[in-house]
């Protein structure tokens, strides 16, 4: 009799040989079993290992630590009497056949199950998707603490949950709904946002002839997806909700039976993102198309390409709508991700997303930290390509105007696929690039009645199929026109098509002297435009004169200078009338809007033809003037006071009703989701003419994008307004924007930045002391970070009794802590304790924590310099958890290293070691070359006392190298020394930094 060899990874990873669970022991050989068992029989190449055990910060003896692990893996299995597990170049192979894995019985169940549907055979399908169901012992690899399979079981609970849904909806086709009723509410409990397991819980009660109770489940799941996500339901629970409402569910269309089980990911995938809009509700026709998308996919899978497919035509027929709408048809192909993005190719009055911009944004959503995105175009492209390797992402590029933009952002991995949409041919992209055109045609008639009968009810519109198909033609085919004549039908319900199809004639004929293929669009806006009240279509206009991708509400009520309710009721006439839509809820839980293209540039148009030029730009300024007004009150509650904030004479909008309390209640959330109108309202500002709000807005942005990394937005909003106050001659916004971008070079690297210099002078020359001292403060740094100590304590002295005398207490804590530093260096303790009490009873008085953090990490340094490491290590325990509450990486990684310096000291030296690889990672990061050199120089300190002085070499080149060319000269030098010095003791060859 054979023996039976069983790997389980449905639950805690196991393995059990002849019924007997033999014990894996350690964290590494237990992720190394369940990886080589997700890819039973296919050859998991070295790396990808490695990458799922460590993470991005493997160490040097990666290699040969996953040779050991091995070695005792097959040490465990050698019960089973011969070897299970394979070295296979480029890496290892749990051998095919040789053992049986949960996943693989599952999945080969799973397929049975769903053939014996197909086949008519319900009751066998339920029992063979029960026995899969009946393997999982609890959460897939469960215990494992490594990110790879975090993704990797994250992937497998979503298909373990697909599978239960085709389950109950088996027992409930049986008649069994009864028995289900209690499973299925629990999980519609435990996944809200499943619209399948809700519909099939309300059709699960109805058959139980609790149909009030089925209503009430689709009300709450209605609430629900408004309140979290800003969404409608469905179409499959909204057809379920009205059969039931009409005693008709056995004509509602139940779930369709999923056709794959789960294709084995590559180890590296992380968890997908899921950025694809909504479906569009009444999507009609498009079969052609989509057929021919399906083909093209095909053919680029098959043949081992990645996907490009140009969907092109005039504006207003529907591209975005057909790209979503395939893209949510073949999702399921790309379990890595999803992404979407508006690159802005023709909206009006906002310049093209550049493709630095998409990439950053792609990279960031793909998990790198702001501070590690690089700087540069190709090191972008590059990083971006990288990541995908292996995976299976789609992009869905939207509104792209050149291939010059779009080039950048096309992925290489045959696995993943790209969906572009334009006005234009991009020609260069088919010739060049293999890419595929789909030129879209405006619906014909008959798809036109079909997309009306679907918006106001077909029964309305067969009754007067002439007057439709006058409709249509008078639409010329067009989605968007279609949509708004709808809607304007829907919204009166004594209209006849005829009568529609009259005024639209009637207006088509004065606006003849448009463009053909124009005609359509601007009848339906002017029309849908005449029907709005007078304070709905003001706000129509002045939403017009916006250059934002979006808006929140608050918006509205600046644009029509009246509370918040009010304005609000004007933007739900404007949703009424299709000329507005919804986009989601931002960071900040606020439903999100957007406008069409074609809409907004028609809007502008009439606010130009309407308005007076002084109401136009006053709207623009109350708008301006309440962003800056709530991203001051931000900036104040972030550092606990008005700080470091340089103020002109910019005029303020105060938004109504303590709206500022609902929005920032999480300051840096409100931030984040207002960061694209922050950067547009430079923009429009700067071309306005209102120079003052140009520079004031830019500064206001700087605690987010100092924060998050955006390092992008801070130079390009900065660099805006700079040239708009020079323009304008407004001095001190001229030496604000130099002292900023003078900081953001320091934050580069830089040795020195002549733009300090230029905001010193600026700043004598207009008299403001405070900005004087801020600029002193950032060339006190510059001379710090050189190793020329005395000339920055001079600067940091000179620079505190102004940031006193301005009552800028975040800034005076800085100074003071840097001042403290310079002590600590000198063995002058006593002067730093009482500078670092100083600074961290100011910063816990106003509640600045990031200062606070600040302060007990210099703190710390100076307990560790005078041999008290047990303080030392309080408080760097202390200033971890303040700043990791802020996700501020930075700090993170400079508080890392000061601990793991401490366990030096402490004699901790493993301990020292795995605080210092987070550190280094950390720093990495932040890409931070001071912190990273830090880092680097005290790891090899800790691995040198451990034995391991060619892993201590790699990391002293490596902060020699990321420290080089001036960006880092002290921790150059040290680095250096150390190196030389690195045959000597190995814990006092090289001092503590």
């Amino acid at each position: 009799m054979g023996t039976c060899r069983e790997v389980r990874v449905l639950g805690p990873v196991e393995v059990v040989v002849d019924g007997t669970l033999l014990t894996i022991s350690g964290r590494r050989q237990r992720v190394v079993m369940a990886l080589l068992a997700l890819n039973a029989g296919r050859v998991v190449p070295l790396d990808l290992i490695i990458d799922a055990v460590w993470g991005e910060d493997p160490p040097a003896s990666a290699r040969n630590q996953i040779a050991i692990c091995v070695t005792q893996l097959r040490r465990v299995l050698r019960a089973s009497g011969e070897e299970l597990i394979a070295a296979v170049p480029p890496g290892y192979q749990l051998r095919p056949n040789a053992v049986t894995v949960d996943l693989s019985l599952a999945e080969e169940l799973v397929r049975a199950g769903r053939r014996a549907r197909e086949d008519d055979d319900p009751e066998a399908a339920a029992a063979h998707l029960r026995a899969a169901l009946d393997l999982w012992r609890g959460e897939t690899l469960s215990g494992l603490s490594s990110d790879t399979m975090a993704a990797e079981a994250a992937r497998l609970e979503e298909w373990r949950l697909t599978v239960t849904e085709e389950y109950l909806d088996l027992k409930l086709a049986r008649g069994l709904g009864g028995e289900v009723v209690t499973e299925l509410a629990t999980l519609v409990d435990l996944h809200p946002f499943r619209e399948t397991l809700r519909a099939t819980l309300m059709r699960a009660l109805y058959a139980g002839g609790r149909q009030a109770e089925a209503l009430e489940v689709y009300r709450q799941g209605r609430r629900i997806l408004a309140d979290e996500l800003g969404v409608d339901p469905g179409p499959e629970l909204q057809a379920t909700h009205d059969a039931i409402l009409h005693g008709e569910l056995d004509s509602a269309p139940a779930p369709a039976p999923r056709e794959t089980a789960p294709a084995p990911v590559p180890a590296t995938t992380p968890v997908a993102v899921a950025q694809l809009p909504s479906n569009i509700a009444g999507f009609v026709a498009r079969e052609r198309e989509l057929a021919e998308m399906d083909r093209i996919f095909a053919e680029c899978r098959d043949a081992g390409v990645p996907t490009c497919i140009v969907v092109t035509s005039m504006g207003g027929v529907g591209k975005t709508g057909l790209a979503v709408r395939w893209a949510h048809r073949v999702a399921e192909h790309f379990p890595d991700g999803q992404l979407f993005i508006d690159l802005h190719g023709y909206t009006e009055q906002a310049a093209p997303l550049t493709p630095e911009a998409a990439l950053d944004r792609f990279l960031r959503t793909l998990g790198v930290p702001g501070e590690r995105v690089p700087p540069g175009l190709d090191d972008r492209e590059a990083l971006l390509r990288s990541m995908l390797a292996g995976r299976r992402v789609l992009f869905l590029l939207d509104n792209a105007r050149t291939s010059a933009q779009v080039r950048p952002l096309l992925p290489g991995a045959p696995g993943c696929a790209v969906v572009i949409t334009t006005r234009d041919q991009l020609t260069d992209l088919v010739v060049r690039e293999g890419a595929h055109p789909l030129r879209l045609p405006n619906l014909n008639a008959e798809e036109s009645a079909a997309l009306l009968g679907a918006i106001v009810g077909a029964e309305r519109m067969d009754g007067e199929r002439e007057a439709t198909a006058r409709l249509a033609e008078l639409c010329d085919g067009l989605p968007l026109a279609l949509r708004i004549a709808g809607a304007r039908l829907l919204a009166r319900p004594h209209w006849t098509p005829a009568t529609l199809a009259a005024r639209l004639g009637d207006e088509q004929r004065r606006l003849a002297e448009f463009n053909h293929g124009e005609v359509g669009l601007r009848a339906n806006f002017s029309l849908s435009y005449q029907g709005l009240s007078r304070p709905a279509a003001e706000l129509f206009r002045r939403l017009g004169l916006l250059n934002t991708p979006d808006f929140a509400d608050w918006i509205t009520a600046a644009l029509l200078d009246t509370d918040l309710a009010e304005a609000q009721n004007h933007l739900e006439e404007l949703l009424d009338a299709q000329l507005v839509s919804t986009v989601g809820r931002d960071s900040a839980g606020r439903l999100r809007y957007r406008m069409h293209d074609l809409v907004r540039l028609y809007a502008r148009e009439q606010a130009l033809a309407e308005e007076p030029e002084s109401c136009r730009r006053e709207a623009l300024r109350r708008v301006l003037g309440c962003l800056l007004t709530l991203a001051h009150e931000a900036n104040r509650r972030e550092r606990g006071g008005d700080f470091t904030i340089i103020r002109g004479e910019s005029a303020y909008w105060r938004p109504p009703g303590g709206l500022d309390d609902q929005l920032l209640a999480v300051p840096l959330d409100w931030l984040e989701a207002e960061r694209h109108v922050l950067v547009a309202g430079v923009t429009l500002a700067a071309e306005a003419g209102l120079d003052e709000l140009a520079w004031e807005l830019a500064l206001a942005g700087v605690t987010l994008f100092e924060a998050r990394g955006y390092l992008d937005d801070w130079r390009h909003t900065h660099e805006q307004a700079l040239a708009a106050v020079r323009r304008g001659g407004t001095r001190l916004g001229e030496a604000t924007m130099a002292y900023s971008l003078g900081g953001l070079e320091l934050y580069y690297g830089a040795k020195s930045s002549a733009l300090l210099d230029t905001a010193l002078q600026v700043f004598d020359e207009v008299g403001n002391a405070h900005g004087r001292a801020l600029a002193l403060r950032y060339i006190g740094l510059s001379e710090h970070f050189r190793g020329r100590h005395d000339e920055a304590l001079a600067l940091y002295e000179a620079a505190l009794p102004p940031l006193r005398e301005a009552g800028d207490r975040a800034a005076e804590a800085h100074v003071l802590g840097c001042m403290a530093q310079i002590a600590i260096l000198r063995e002058e303790f006593e002067t730093a304790d009482a500078r670092l009490q100083e600074a961290l009873a100011i910063c816990k008085g106003v509640g600045y924590q990031r200062g606070q953090a600040q302060a007990l990490w210099r703190l710390g340094e100076l307990h560790a310099h005078r041999g008290d490491t047990t303080r030392a290590a309080e408080a760097f325990t202390e200033a971890l958890e303040l700043v990791r509450q802020r996700r501020d990486t930075l700090g993170e990684a400079y508080i890392l290293c000061g601990l793991g310096e401490t366990r030096i000291l402490q004699g901790r030296l493993a301990d020292a070691r795995d605080t210092l690889v987070e550190a280094r990672r950390t720093a990495g990061d932040a890409g931070q070359a001071v912190a990273y050199a830090r880092a680097c120089l005290s790891l090899a300190r800790a691995v040198t006392a451990l034995g391991e002085p060619a892993w201590a070499e790699e990391l002293l080149r490596e902060a020699i190298s990321v420290s080089g060319d001036g960006a880092a000269p002290i921790w150059e030098k040290r680095a250096q020394a150390a190196l030389e010095g690195l045959s000597g003791d190995p814990i006092t060859g090289f001092s503590c930094p």
